[in-house]
């Protein structure tokens, strides 16, 4: 993520939290990225179809419903916050953390605005604004201290 090898990164989170949450399904309450996983699941779906394919030319009711998934993943966990000490995160981490949380609520909210308008050219612009948050958001988290099962 440090060297904004995004594509890369996605692919190897994804399997990474897929095989942690395989192996032990309890760490979903203890790793905040594998509590968010569903999320980031269908955001990456609905980039993939903001950044290559004709947005503004899809059928709206397609989009829509990809839409409505990735705002109910976000709700779903819009009030999870990391364990600051799994993360070992100081106050001013924390800080940085809880912007980058409130920058992603702020751009799925102008996103909703924009799929609620029917603006779907809006929204293409907005979905590459929040995919920036999401990967910022992420950026946040070192490696965490070990967890004892």
């Amino acid at each position: 993520i440090g060297e904004q090898h995004l594509e890369i990164a996605s692919v190897q989170l994804d399997r990474a939290v897929f095989y942690l949450l395989a192996a032990e399904p309890q760490l979903k309450d203890q790793y905040f990225v594998a509590a968010i996983y569903d999320f980031l699941v269908a955001w990456d779906e609905l980039e993939i179809i903001a950044r290559e394919y004709d947005f503004c030319g899809m059928e709206w009711r397609d989009y829509r419903g990809y839409a409505d998934d990735v705002l109910s993943a976000w709700k779903q966990h819009d009030r999870k916050r990391p364990d600051m000490y799994l993360y070992a995160m100081n106050p001013e981490e924390l800080r940085r953390y809880e912007s980058s949380f409130n920058l992603v609520s702020d751009r799925l909210n102008a996103f909703r605005k924009a799929v609620r308008r029917g603006d779907q050219c809006e929204a293409e612009m907005i979905a590459g604004d929040t995919d920036k948050a999401v990967w910022a958001l992420l950026s946040q988290f070192k490696k965490p201290r070990s967890v004892i099962l």
